[in-house]
């Protein structure tokens, strides 16, 4: 499991702010971009849906494992 706020940070590092806060999720847009990445409310994401959030958000499979191997 990691933790929502490391998965907050690395949205953060890639040019993702905060924009919105619903019932359900948390909406972060891509500066400069019609990108948006929703976030849902949970204190830890699994593995998987790290993987899914930062396949959206461009980074290839090697930088994904490593952001997950560094914040198991």
């Amino acid at each position: 499991m990691i933790a929502r706020q490391r998965l907050r940070n690395k949205l953060l590092e890639l040019g993702y702010s905060f924009s919105l806060r619903t019932k359900r999720v948390e909406i972060h847009r891509k500066k400069g971009s019609t990108k948006r990445i929703e976030l849902t409310h949970q204190r830890e994401f699994s593995e998987e849906y790290v993987r899914i959030v930062l396949r959206q958000a461009g980074l290839n499979q090697e930088e994904i494992e490593r952001f997950i191997a560094e914040n198991h």
